[in-house]
């Protein structure tokens, strides 16, 4: 009998030893999964951004200010987020629903960058361009709240930090290679009077892009619990009130409006004085993106050990005091410094994205019970994807307001993207004491 018993608890070792075996096995597909899908779509987002993003919008012959409220139009699409638990809660298969939409949404780009040679009216190819633009940002927005926390259940609490800079970092690498890969090939085409042929190649690409990205969601385990927990997230005026009654969120969400608006202020507008005012190559804004990627590269393991380690709010109040420092390094930014200072500008603004990165992505769970959270990222969302748009616009209406006096203010002779890169220096430092003075005090939930 005690062999026979012996028997049965050794068989049942072994099962329980299968079944951990499997589950690991499951986990570890599934992260690698989503580290493949943040690649790909790292590298979608690089094609509909910067520079490439910068030469389309151009070929439609719009003015630099409308340049850079189009490039962050995708900004204000976050505000559909808040009425995303409720879209997601009414799919069966969260997989299926999140490849569907991100399909959807990077197919809808790649028709963009062949807007500019499809025969229509030319006055309706920016009112084209902008609502189809719209309606890939709102299929993706839908959706991203409830991916986020599909992609972190396969993770340990006390690994995120990690997880998100190691998935970063091979993000990062994979961007410059790309982006100077396809920054030869741009500037090669429109040497030869031919830019329609790189811009169609772009569009081509994301198409290859898009196949991967739908291939490696469907790779990824499904997420049961998780879409149960969004069904379960209350009503969007309950979520409200549950979340705005909760007052280290409310402190929270301010600190990410804040942000939000102070650094696209000047930043969607670089591309614009670089390729206009400074009349870089596209090749040269690659290689500059490159350093500052790869200085990102080799800080954010460190940083996301710094966020483990310390905590998501002193990892954000450093990364607010670096893209202070960077900002305030372009308040001298002119013609005849333009290219040096913007590759000294890279050191510490990719310093600060290492730090921010990760750190505004999960400094929410550090302040909301885990029941809140969908609901929270959503509103959180929302409400920084709005002032980063709003951010723009003002930006935008100051650009504007210089250019059209001549390169003055005040009657000083000063190019627009110095003042608006002082405004969004003096922000920064305003939220680096906000952080140390208010954030960092706040009790925690875990």
């Amino acid at each position: 009998m005690p062999c026979a018993l012996q028997s049965k608890e050794q068989r049942k070792e072994v099962l329980v030893t299968k079944t951990a075996l499997n589950e690991e096995k499951i986990l570890r597909r599934s992260r690698h999964a989503h580290v493949i899908v943040a690649s790909v779509e790292a590298l979608i987002k690089a094609t509909m951004s910067g520079v490439f993003f910068t030469l389309l919008v151009k070929q439609l012959g719009v003015s630099d200010a409308v340049t850079g409220i189009l490039s962050n139009v995708v900004s204000f699409g976050c505000a559909v987020q808040v009425f995303s638990a409720a879209f997601v809660g009414r799919l069966r298969s969260l997989r299926t629903g999140a490849a569907i939409f991100q399909t959807l949404k990077h197919l809808l780009y790649a028709f963009l960058y062949l807007l500019p040679f499809l025969p229509m009216p030319a006055g309706a190819r920016i009112p084209v361009f902008a609502v189809v633009y719209a309606l890939a940002t709102v299929s993706g927005n839908l959706i991203t709240p409830a991916r986020f926390h599909w992609m972190m259940s396969f993770v340990r609490l006390d690994e995120r930090g990690i997880f998100t800079a190691h998935k970063d970092m091979i993000s990062l690498v994979l961007t410059i290679v790309y982006n100077l890969a396809m920054g030869r090939v741009v500037d090669h085409f429109t040497a030869l009077g031919r830019p329609d042929i790189g811009l169609q190649l772009c569009a081509a690409t994301i198409v290859i892009l898009t196949v991967t990205d739908t291939v490696s969601l469907l790779r990824s385990a499904d997420a049961p619990a998780v879409l149960e927990n969004v069904r379960k997230t209350p009503s969007f005026l309950s979520s409200l009130r549950t979340n705005f009654s909760n007052r280290s969120f409310v402190l929270v969400i301010l600190m990410g409006m804040a942000w939000n608006f102070f650094d696209p202020f000047s930043r969607v507008y670089h591309n614009v004085y670089l390729l206009q005012e400074l009349e870089c190559s596209v090749t040269f804004i690659v290689i500059a993106g490159m350093a500052g990627n790869l200085i990102r590269l080799a800080l954010s393991v460190p940083m996301g050990r710094y966020a483990d380690r310390f905590g998501f709010d002193r990892s954000v109040a450093l990364g607010f005091g670096l893209a202070a420092l960077s900002n305030l390094l372009l308040v001298f930014w002119r013609p005849e410094n333009g290219a040096a200072l913007y590759l000294i500008y890279q050191l510490p603004f990719a310093a600060a994205l290492a730090a921010l990165t990760g750190g505004l992505m999960n400094i929410i769970m550090q302040y909301v019970p885990p029941k809140d959270r969908v609901g929270a990222q959503g509103l959180y969302a929302a409400t920084n994807g709005t002032l980063n748009f709003l951010g723009t616009l003002a930006g935008g209406g100051l650009l504007a307001m210089i250019q059209k006096n001549g390169n003055a203010l005040f009657g000083i002779s000063v190019y627009a993207q110095q003042v608006l890169s002082l405004v969004s220096a003096l922000g920064m430092l305003v939220l680096v004491f906000y952080v140390r003075r208010v954030v960092e005090k706040l009790p925690r939930v875990e």
